[in-house]
């Protein structure tokens, strides 16, 4: 895996995951000891370009470029796709709350609170869905999108679908003189 383009790192316990892209043959790597060695775990990853990685309890979710989302419950072993509900499979961010997981897509952000088995989307309110980037904070769900700024939205909002509404904290000004 020399010289690799790594697009994305999750740790559990002794186990580092890297997703990277086409390079040496694009997927999802293993290291179980510091990474001194690395092992390729794609069996069933139909799509090597991983933009993103993200685990909850024992599950590991890989975000690809063109391919949506793969889930693993074997360390990745064996990948199998949870797209339902995704309109979208390019996948840019993956992050998560509890058993809740979030990903971001070119139509926007999307969860899943039953391990990919589908996915809806919430994006009332944003101005571009193109959203690139997701984090948590406390109580709070923030999207970096494509040209227009920084959303964030509390998470009671997000699961319960309470209020399908963002709110800008940090918007990029239409115009600059």
């Amino acid at each position: 895996m020399n010289k690799s383009n790594i697009w994305s790192i999750a740790i559990s316990d002794t186990n580092i995951f890297v997703g990277i892209d086409f390079t040496n043959g694009g997927g999802v790597f293993l290291s179980n000891n510091n990474g001194n060695s690395w092992t390729a775990v794609n069996n069933g990853l139909t799509n090597n370009f991983v933009y993103s990685l993200v685990i909850s309890d024992s599950n590991i979710f890989a975000g690809t470029l063109g391919g949506g989302v793969f889930l693993s419950s074997n360390n990745g072993t064996n990948w199998s796709a949870v797209n339902n509900g995704l309109t979208s499979l390019n996948v840019f961010s993956l992050t998560t709350n509890g058993t809740t997981i979030f990903a971001t897509t070119n139509d926007g952000v999307f969860y899943t609170a039953n391990n990919g088995t589908s996915w809806i989307p919430f994006n009332s309110g944003l101005t571009n869905p193109l959203v690139r980037s997701l984090a948590i904070s406390g109580s709070s769900i923030f999207a970096g999108t494509a040209g227009n700024g920084v959303w964030i939205r509390p998470l009671s909002q997000v699961v319960g679908i309470k209020n399908n509404e963002f709110n800008t904290i940090f918007p990029i000004p239409k115009s600059i003189n």
